[in-house]
């Protein structure tokens, strides 16, 4: 008898150690528990591997309950324009023969078969597809599982919205296996390389070709740059170590007051007082200049930056890149009309029409707007687009920043 429990004992200590060697494994690139606790300075999502693969929320940012009913522990993806995105790095850029892929994942409640793309993670955010956009990616379907440009393969899988799922994706260089829960559903040979670039890894957004976007929610996201086992699957699937946290939803941190030091007695003669008068309140900008305006264009949010003054109602903007060209591309929405999409931007040309030069008619007093929409950021983040406003009078120059999943706009006032 003592020997059987000496036995056994040995035995749960050999699972401990493998369970605990993939869930700390020196391959782990990335892990993300998405909890609210994980979160630091609002949009910063740090990487539990310990590699500094650290994420940032692009777009809206909100929190559901993880598969064991903790509050504020898992991401919630709107499908429209929020995800992460986390910088090049030498380790991501690394994978080429190999690499796996785990999260626990929940479709939302309105997820269509047909309409509802599985989009976990891709990296690249170069529009058009190609051997290296993207270097590699995990999507799926209701028919098709892809892991890069050269392979999409047909897998039938059914997945019932509102409910957790394990999923995990493997290359070895040789096969390629898909896992639903802890189940091999997908055995395929292929054994071809990615092809490496230097672009941000993201979760929740496949750019390269049609832009599809992730509905619903994720928690404890991995990336590994080698192939995990069968076994690996199940210790993951079956990892509990999150099952109890603590105040999930608590993000406050201490804060230590210091009093400030008593007032010294003034021992001089008195001081003449100086009223330092409030700017005027037309001078001000608030949020409320610009309630009228769209918070949002076609499901992207819009940062408003300024208020610009134009004494014509017929006007001519052209575009360019602020400083010097480095592969900005941004698409322009002036009062509803897309007057330019998917437009790369030059430098500055010393002849005005040698630039984007688009001539258009305002509306009256001051309900009108230009918004730029960011589809890269370029070598030099962020995206910043120059205009030059002529209105008849002067030409003016001003600058509009945005980024992906928040574009940047300016609201046009009209005075004769």
């Amino acid at each position: 008898m003592k020997y059987l429990f000496y036995y056994l004992l040995l035995i749960f200590a050999i699972n401990a150690v493998s369970a605990q060697s993939i869930l700390t494994s020196k391959n782990l690139l990335v892990h993300f528990t998405f909890d609210k606790k994980q979160t630091k300075r609002g949009t910063i999502l740090t990487d539990k591997s310990k590699q500094g693969n650290n994420g940032e929320y692009i777009g809206s940012l909100d929190y559901d309950t993880d598969r064991f009913g903790n509050d504020c522990s898992a991401a919630l993806f709107d499908g429209v324009s929020n995800y992460v995105s986390v910088a090049n790095s030498p380790q991501l850029q690394a994978i080429t023969n190999e690499f796996s892929v785990a999260v626990w994942f929940k479709l939302a409640a309105d997820a269509t078969p047909y309409t509802q793309w599985l989009t976990l993670c891709s990296k690249g955010t170069d529009r058009a597809e190609s051997d290296e956009s993207p270097q590699f990616r995990v999507q799926a379907t209701l028919e098709t599982i892809s892991m890069s440009t050269d392979f999409t393969e047909k897998l039938l899988q059914r997945l019932k919205p509102e409910k957790w799922y394990f999923y995990a994706v493997t290359y070895d260089g040789e096969k390629a296996k898909v896992y639903l829960n802890d189940d091999l559903i997908f055995n395929f040979d292929y054994n071809k390389s990615f092809t490496p670039n230097a672009e941000a890894f993201e979760i929740g957004r496949d750019m390269p070709g049609k832009i599809e976007f992730f509905k619903g929610a994720m928690d404890d996201f991995r990336l590994y740059n080698k192939a995990i086992t069968e076994t690996d699957v199940q210790d993951l699937y079956n990892d509990a170590t999150s099952k109890k946290k603590v105040n999930p939803c608590d993000t406050l941190e201490k804060t230590v007051v210091i009093a400030p030091p008593p007032p010294k007695k003034d021992t001089t003669k008195s001081r003449p007082v100086v009223i330092i008068k409030p700017p005027r309140k037309d001078s001000v900008k608030t949020t409320s200049d610009y309630d009228e305006l769209p918070k949002d264009i076609e499901g992207t949010p819009v940062e408003y930056q300024r208020t610009i003054v134009v004494h014509s109602k017929n006007i001519k903007i052209c575009f360019y890149d602020d400083d010097k060209a480095d592969g900005d591309s941004v698409s322009v929405n002036l009062n509803g009309i897309w007057v330019l999409e998917d437009h790369l931007l030059a430098n500055k040309s010393p002849v005005m029409k040698q630039n984007k030069v688009v001539k258009c008619t305002l509306n009256s007093k001051d309900k009108n707007y230009l918004v730029s929409r960011a589809w890269n950021l370029g070598k030099y983040p962020p995206n910043t687009l120059a205009i030059d406003v002529d209105d008849g009078v002067a030409v003016k120059t001003y600058k509009i920043h945005s980024k992906i999943g928040l574009s940047g706009g300016i609201k046009i006032v009209y005075e004769p």
